[in-house]
């Protein structure tokens, strides 16, 4: 569903997380990067939500304020459900995920002491700070360490660099990789036709045919698309493998397949 996840206490570091979610989305897309108040659906089931992200996670961003040990301990001892905490726990034990604590309004990492035995192994991952008065740079800092945590999509085989041009791996993508991102069917044909329209404005709705017409063409021969998608995780081209009858195969060789269309 998204690569970068934003774990956050509404009454620790609301303000911060908001402000950093604007930054990643507009850095790496907005689809990229999953935060409760922007992604959740009302009426959700939220455990079942999370650990759904977390499946196609790259990053777990815990944003750390000032109360946040102290929530933590106030939720346990009133043994309430702690989202935060479940999120946390969550991501430290899945495979695959980077955990970056992120500390805000000058607080201090927790020691393993503060906090309970599942979320122990926060305290060995390397924090970054998030200061007020160098927000941009503290940001730029944080991306860089993103960043290679992004150059593959769970699943998806990596290509060449592409170092003419400085950008993270480009990667090669299928039906199911995309669907495993959050993408719907129509969305992955709307996506399709758009670039194909940039790429060749004389098109007509004639010659490319609509969203309805392809979708199930697509659910029926899923195997037969690729796309690659950059660091924002968007389409930049694609490719569609075509079975041809002998007929076809033979025009193919003498250069007029379009004939037979």
């Amino acid at each position: 569903m998204c690569s970068i996840f934003v774990s956050y206490r509404r009454t620790d570091s609301s303000g911060h997380a908001g402000r950093l979610y604007d930054r990643l989305a507009k850095r790496f897309g907005s689809v990229s990067v999953f935060m409760d108040t922007e992604t959740v659906r009302p009426g959700s089931d939220w455990p079942e939500t999370i650990q759904s992200v977390l499946k196609t996670c790259n990053v777990v961003i815990v944003i750390i304020g000032r109360n946040w040990v102290s929530a933590l301990r106030l939720r346990n001892t009133r043994k309430k459900i702690d989202p935060v905490h479940f999120e946390v726990a969550e991501a430290l034990k899945t495979p695959g995920i980077v955990v970056i604590p992120v500390l805000v309004m000058g607080a201090s990492m927790p020691s393993e002491a503060d906090l309970p035995e599942d979320l122990s192994a926060l305290t060995r991952q390397q924090a970054l700070h998030l200061h007020d008065d160098q927000f941009s740079y503290s940001c730029k800092v944080l991306f860089q360490e993103i960043e290679p945590a992004l150059s593959t999509i769970k699943g998806v085989r990596p290509t060449t660099r592409s170092r003419h041009i400085g950008t993270p791996n480009i990667v090669v993508a299928d039906l199911k990789d995309l669907l495993a991102l959050g993408w719907s069917v129509r969305k992955i044909i709307d996506e399709l036709l758009a670039l194909e329209y940039a790429m060749s404005p004389e098109l007509t709705l004639e010659f490319s045919g609509t969203s309805d017409q392809w979708i199930p063409i697509l659910e029926a021969h899923p195997e037969t698309w690729r796309v690659l998608l950059n660091e924002e995780r968007r389409i930049i081209a694609n490719w569609h493998f075509v079975a041809l009858g002998s007929a076809d195969f033979k025009l193919a060789q003498t250069g007029r397949l379009l004939e037979s269309q």
